[in-house]
């Protein structure tokens, strides 16, 4: 059976979880707390191969304060790094599966730095682009 959006989404959630004090959530919370972290789709290409497989591309949003004892950008560069232990693409990708329902997962660039205005609050994030075949 192919996975589902949601399997994807918990997937997603579950490496997130994986970096310390990132509160994850497999859809946008309704009033985000940093930091906190979730995927949201931007497109699904269906049937990309005869086998019916699918590639999904997600916007993965990572927001953190605006100011804690340090700019927004300062608080944020640790998640946009490409390896280490808050690294948003090495966590995603230590496990590209997903927990066994993707094929291969990567995390390809990062998007979109700057406040956002979410639930009444202002925060400071990016969105990383990520590639999910199924």
């Amino acid at each position: 059976m192919p996975s589902t959006l949601e399997d994807i989404t918990t997937g997603i959630k579950q490496r997130l979880a994986t970096i310390d004090g990132v509160r994850a959530s497999a859809v946008e919370p309704a009033n985000p707390q940093p930091v906190a972290a979730w995927p949201f789709l931007r497109t699904a290409d269906y049937d990309v191969a005869f086998d019916g497989a699918m590639r999904w591309e997600f916007s993965l949003y990572v927001m953190v304060a605006l100011a804690v004892n340090a700019n927004g950008q300062t608080n944020l560069m640790p998640f946009l790094a490409p390896t280490g232990a808050k690294s948003v693409k090495a966590a995603i990708e230590a496990d590209p599966t997903l927990g066994g329902v993707a094929d291969s997962t990567r995390v390809t660039r990062i998007d979109g730095v700057g406040s956002y205005a979410i639930a009444g609050s202002t925060l400071y994030g990016a969105v990383l682009i990520c590639e999910v075949l199924t």
